[in-house]
């Protein structure tokens, strides 16, 4: 398996594709209990090499359109494959 993310973004340097964002993620914050300014990559797509990625991609914008809030502690990855 491989990361589909990484086949389509292999330089981790020029996107680090965090999915969970301790400082800027409004539920994370609200629910830890120490603060953090960690930024990590906690969530993955894995994919057979006979599965071509199309795209994938972190939607760290993803927000809650009434609330204007984060919509999950996690930021969600959409990916297109064939």
């Amino acid at each position: 398996l491989r990361d589909a993310l990484r086949a389509v973004t292999p330089a981790i340097r020029d996107d680090p594709a965090i999915t969970s964002d301790h400082k800027d993620n409004a539920l994370t914050v609200r629910w830890q209990s120490a603060p953090t300014e960690e930024k990590v990559r906690l969530d993955y797509f894995f994919v057979s090499h006979s599965i071509s990625v199309v795209s994938c991609a972190v939607l760290s914008d993803w927000k809650d359109p009434d609330r204007h809030e984060d919509v999950s502690d996690h930021y969600p990855i959409s990916m297109l494959f064939h």
